[in-house]
């Protein structure tokens, strides 16, 4: 550990400015996602549920305008108004409009300079304790998604398929040459996260006659777990767990919530992720 840090002092200081460039850059990047995914799916499922008559034409909805993560352009939430790019650059735009929207001076989340703030300090941080390499890429691109299914979880009770599955086929792919843990552990710890914490829900559920858990909680454990291991999995449960419970007490305290009041799992999950890949860096 304290070779990595002698190292990491010795990078150059352009090193550390296209980390946090790079980390600003996929925060924005990220904001998209967060925002337009969760709408991606709904529309997907209603047009799923839609059934058109033998008369409808398969043409009917080719004129309906894209809408996926690249268009349309990014708007204004509140007028509509396309963002100008130089009202489009990661936080200091934020900073430089004080929060408001350039084009109705409407305040702005601080949801947006907040996510690509973290997805910076994550780049930083993961580039001080890792030298530079293909771990520290993979430790990057884990705790990115994390940090996406973690706000998407907590926004929309959603952990998308279109992210924990990448997150879990790379954690494999990333352990073919023992990056982290050996293929085997991560295998093992794939399936065992997944019917483990399914397992869990279904004796559960059936106790309190209610589903507990949703799917994407199972298969984000399973992604974790093939990035670190099925040795992680009972301190990856637990500091889950103790991070629903610290949320529970918080909302009680703050918000004057009932102790019944239902929280996702996907960020305490997402923060015991990023707790156990940590572990395994500094060791």
């Amino acid at each position: 550990m304290e070779l990595i840090q002698e190292m990491a002092t010795h990078l150059p200081l352009f090193w550390w400015g296209g980390l946090a460039i790079i980390g600003l850059c996929v925060g924005s990047f990220l904001n998209v996602l967060i925002y337009r995914l969760p709408i991606m799916i709904d529309r997907a499922q209603q047009a799923n549920r839609a059934e058109p008559s033998a008369f409808t034409s398969v043409e009917a909805g080719d004129n309906a305008p894209s809408f996926d993560l690249l268009l349309p352009a990014s708007r204004c939430p509140e007028c509509g108004e396309p963002i100008k790019w130089q009202h489009n650059i990661p936080l200091f735009s934020w900073l430089y409009l004080r929060g408001t929207s350039h084009c109705c001076k409407k305040q702005i989340s601080t949801g947006y300079p907040l996510t690509e703030l973290a997805a910076m300090i994550i780049a930083l941080l993961s580039g001080f304790l890792i030298p530079p390499g293909l771990s520290l890429l993979g430790v990057l691109i884990f705790s990115w998604l994390l940090l996406a299914l973690a706000i998407i979880d907590g926004k929309t009770w959603l952990l998308p398929d279109a992210l924990t599955y990448p997150l879990l086929w790379l954690g494999l792919l990333f352990n073919l040459k023992e990056t982290f843990i050996s293929l085997p552990d991560a295998v093992v710890g794939a399936v065992a996260g997944y019917c483990l914490l399914w397992g869990f829900n279904f004796l559960t559920s059936r106790w309190v006659n209610k589903n507990c858990m949703g799917n994407g909680d199972f298969k984000l454990t399973a992604a974790i777990a093939a990035w670190c291991g099925w040795q992680c999995l009972p301190q990856l449960l637990l500091l889950a767990a103790l991070s629903g419970i610290i949320s529970i007490l918080l909302l009680r305290l703050l918000s004057g919530r009932s102790f019944k009041t239902a929280i996702p799992f996907g960020p305490g999950l997402a923060i015991a992720g990023l707790l156990q890949i940590s572990g395994l860096i500094v060791i």
